[in-house]
């Protein structure tokens, strides 16, 4: 397939269940702060990942 197709993906839930740590998890990288306390996150980031 020559032409780049991008999808998005939101990652919603009830605050402190680990949204963060799973887009690390899964992007391999550092991104976003984590800490055991409630609101750590208070606005959304976009960030680019390309795999192949």
């Amino acid at each position: 397939m020559d032409t780049k197709e991008r999808v998005r993906i939101a990652v919603a839930g009830h605050t402190n269940t680990g949204k963060t740590t799973l887009i690390r998890t899964l992007m391999r990288t550092v991104v976003g702060e984590v800490r055991d306390s409630s609101n750590v996150t208070q606005e959304g980031q976009a960030y680019d990942y390309s795999f192949f």
